[in-house]
């Protein structure tokens, strides 16, 4: 008997119908237990790390360079150009989820993202080249890699899901965390080795062209990035569960009836009854999945925060130069960046063993733990108030832009380095015990859309965190900023609490 494959029968796995179960007996590769195809998660978890490999690189010293190329920049416009790149993040993620939801690939629409981020990294490398524009250059870099880098890539979160079975599900998902750390601990090494290289540094044939500690990272991501795009070519393939479902010929009324047919090809059934059907009978709880993306939201917006006020507090209220900052930041996520990927390869061979509610919960303990220590309380956090402004080195709090300056400031030590494992650790294991928790939830849909819808989510938290907390910290300083994170810290303990055993 002669066996068809109907390109238009893609299907997930979790999709089969009953007709399919009928058909175990002559097909018997088809109740074979599913495994883990951990060669794909292999490539997938090395994609990210690439690709964050960029991100992290730009963001070590986004703030110091662009404090560098233009004096009059303040943390308003720093806040105004990462929304931007959250906004484009959002609206790629959206286009690419749908994409791969129509066409079950997501291979093209990575070799895209590459692309658009070697435009961006040869924007980087030549931004003195624009003269007063050099902002608005930089702004372009951030949305390119922001947007269609990453918002390529964030299909790897499904792939990975799609690649892996329930029970490997937290071990695949720490090792995409691990691939995050470790693009967090490359970076800061990579700007160790240039920061002997002070800006304006080495000019490379035309004065515009300089090799110095802000560029030279940037040049290695260049290679980096074409590894990224021969590893797609040659190397990356879809999980075997978008794979063709065979049909049989003798039997076509298996696929779909006469009127089924007739049904689908009104383009409106296909649209609106589906998405009716989604919403008001789901296969997994409304309500769990709200509150787990109400964590996500207050772990991304404290994410957010921290971002935007770390580089700038460390000039404003230490009074540090650029080059001492992009040292003493970079040393500090070198050596959290080292216990980061042991406690992520820990997750990775434990991942089984221990439970995602009881990762969360610690993560939250942590979380609020950081805001109090970090909170400058006068006469016992603080062990300073902030310098005056230097014209020379940028460092210090210049009045004309802080109305706060003056204000106390707590241990440059505790800060940099309990805001670094925060970033690096806390938030990162955070997020892989919620996304194995909604992925969970999700397990018996095809997840690709409400992953994307996730991303989406994440993205304007983050925008709107990005430009709050620049307007916040600009105009009154650290303080009900942090208070604020307080409350949202303590949001999310309260909600590992109460959902402790139904996380599990």
């Amino acid at each position: 008997m002669r066996v068809e494959i109907h390109p238009a029968d893609f299907r997930h796995k979790s999709f089969d119908d009953e007709d399919d179960s009928s058909s175990h007996h002559s097909e018997p590769v088809n109740s074979r237990k599913p495994k883990t195809e951990w060669h794909k998660v292999y490539v997938g978890a090395l994609l990210i790390f690439l690709a964050n490999l960029e991100k992290n690189v730009l963001a070590l010293a986004d703030w110091l360079y662009m404090k560098q190329l233009d004096p009059e920049v303040n943390p308003d416009y720093f806040g105004a150009v990462l929304g931007v790149a959250r906004i484009g993040h959002a609206v790629a993620t959206i286009g690419f989820s749908y994409w791969r939801s129509e066409t079950k690939t997501t291979k093209n629409g990575l070799l895209l993202g590459r692309v658009c981020d070697l435009v961006a990294l040869i924007l980087y490398c030549g931004v003195e080249f624009f003269g007063s524009w050099k902002r608005y250059v930089l702004m372009t870099v951030y949305f390119l890699v922001y947007s269609m880098g990453l918002g390529s890539i964030i299909n790897l979160r499904t792939y990975i899901v799609d690649c892996s079975i329930p029970e490997d599900r937290s071990s695949a998902f720490a090792l995409r965390t691990l691939a995050n750390v470790a693009a967090m601990l490359l970076a800061p090494v990579m700007q160790l080795f240039f920061a002997s290289i002070e800006y304006p540094g080495i000019t490379l044939g035309h004065e515009s062209l300089r090799l110095h500690l802000f560029s030279g990272p940037l040049l290695v991501t260049l290679a980096t990035n074409v590894f990224a795009t021969v590893l797609i070519i040659f190397c990356y393939s879809e999980p075997a569960s978008l794979g063709p479902t065979k049909v049989k010929e003798s039997k076509p009324e298996m696929r779909m009836t006469s009127s089924e047919t007739a049904l689908r090809s009104v383009p409106s059934y296909s649209m609106t009854s589906r998405l009716w059907g989604f919403i008001t009978k789901p296969n997994f709880s409304w309500h769990l999945i709200s509150v787990i993306c109400l964590a996500k939201v207050a772990v991304y917006a404290s994410n957010s925060t921290i971002l935007v006020v770390h580089a700038p507090y460390c000039q404003v209220g230490f009074g540090w130069s650029s080059a001492e900052t992009v040292v003493e930041l970079t040393n500090a996520k070198i050596y959290v960046g080292i216990v980061s990927v042991a406690i992520t390869i820990f997750f990775f061979k434990m991942g089984k063993r221990i439970g995602d509610n009881w990762v969360l919960l610690v993560c939250a303990v942590l979380g609020l733990a950081y805001y109090v220590v970090t909170y400058p309380i006068p006469g016992l956090l603080s062990h300073s108030t902030t310098p005056l402004y230097n014209e020379t080195t940028r460092g210090g709090c210049n009045e004309t832009e802080y109305a706060w300056c003056g204000a106390p400031v707590g241990n440059p030590t505790v800060w940099v380095y309990s805001s670094v494992i925060m970033l690096v650790i806390v938030v990162q294991i955070a997020l892989v015990a919620s996304d194995a928790v909604f992925s969970n939830l999700l397990e018996k849909i095809d997840q690709s859309m409400m992953q994307g819808l996730l991303v989406v989510l994440s993205d304007a938290v983050q925008t709107f965190a990005s430009m709050y907390s620049a307007d916040l910290f600009t105009r009154f300083g650290l303080g009900p900023l942090w208070i604020l994170n307080l409350v949202l810290a303590a949001g999310v303990l309260v909600i590992s609490l109460l959902y402790f055993r139904r996380f599990r």
